[in-house]
């Protein structure tokens, strides 16, 4: 991705909201996802395409409450570190999505809205990111029989032709993932931190040359791991699949709990399954008593993707039928719900 092949579009999304490294010498801080989004709907309400900000057009007259035109303008100010940091990336096998492009996946721009990430950075077969799938989450401590489990519904997934998403952290995360690569599925890591060293893995090198994975993240590909970064990523996991289990929370504690009640919370949710049968740590079954699902249980004599569209329609009837989920997954398509 030479940064004369990008748009100007996703130029000005990098210079406004990118991270370019330690080595950067701006002090002013990029935009978050809320902010940029206050700034975008300005731009389009005076008629400004945010491509101009990058083609060094003056900023608009009008800009959102809180915004900085002086930061604004020592953000885009950045020419010289963007053109060094995408050729560097590039050289390394990454490609960037960009909000504003037509193939940013369409589910985290409708599901989340204001909180989509502007940029999202990866590697691999982007194809993945908008066919959907299962989304697996779980302690880094899990016990075996989680474990067990995690492994089983992922070979359940991966043998249906669900595509199992993550976060690439130890524990219940990488054993799902595993097994759905070894039963010969498609897998989508989320990692919070250092993408492009989860990359160098033998394994999931392995999976990203043979297009059974991808890689993406909303944060710099080389960041190192915030709490922060770890709940923001967990936005995007849910956001990319058709349902999510927990295989194991512990309770009001760690990222696995924190992203469970901050799915179950939001209005336009994909149904949280937890691993129900007992013994579960205390967290799974707080989350029930929060709105989770229970899994379907073993042996599952129907397709999990059935399963779950129908415990997901018994609990609430205005859910699309299964056609409706896996419908319009291709790239740039409309996926609303």
């Amino acid at each position: 991705m030479d940064v004369t092949g990008i748009s100007d579009s996703l130029k000005a999304l990098l210079l406004l909201c990118g991270n370019f490294g330690e080595g950067e010498a701006s002090a002013a801080p990029p935009l978050s996802p809320g902010e940029y989004h206050r700034l975008a709907a300005a731009l389009e309400t005076q008629g400004v395409p945010l491509s101009d900000l990058a083609a060094g057009t003056a900023l608009p007259d009008h800009l959102p409450p809180g915004g900085n035109r002086e930061r604004l303008g020592q953000l885009l100010a950045r020419g010289a570190a963007l053109a060094f940091t995408v050729e560097r990336w590039t050289n390394k096998g990454l490609w960037i999505l960009g909000h504003t492009e037509a193939d940013y996946p369409p589910r985290l721009r409708d599901r989340l809205e204001s909180q989509a990430p502007p940029l999202l950075y990866g590697c691999g077969e982007v194809r993945l990111l908008y066919g959907g799938g299962l989304a697996v989450a779980g302690s880094r401590r899990v016990d075996e029989e989680g474990g067990r489990f995690a492994e089983e519904a992922a070979r359940a997934a991966a043998r249906q032709g669900m595509t199992v998403i993550h976060g690439e952290a130890r524990g219940v995360d990488q054993r799902a993932s595993r097994a759905a690569l070894g039963e010969g599925g498609t897998v989508v890591g989320v990692p919070a931190d250092s993408l492009l060293r989860i990359a160098l893995r033998p394994e999931v090198r392995d999976a990203l040359r043979e297009g059974r994975m991808a890689l993406a993240g909303p944060y710099h590909p080389e960041a190192g791991f915030t709490i922060g970064g770890a709940m923001g990523r967990n936005k995007v996991i849910y956001a990319l699949s058709d349902f999510a289990l927990v295989v194991s929370a512990e309770f009001e504690k760690g990222g696995t709990w924190g992203g469970a009640v901050e799915e179950l919370r939001r209005e336009r949710s994909v149904p949280v399954f937890v691993r129900a049968e007992e013994p579960v740590p205390r967290g799974n079954r707080e989350l029930l008593q929060r709105g989770a699902l229970p899994f379907p249980a073993q042996p599952w004599d129907r397709p999990l993707a059935e399963l779950l569209t129908s415990a997901a329609r018994a609990r609430n009837p205005r859910l699309p039928l299964q056609d409706d989920l896996f419908a319009g997954n291709g790239a740039g398509g409309d996926d609303s719900e």
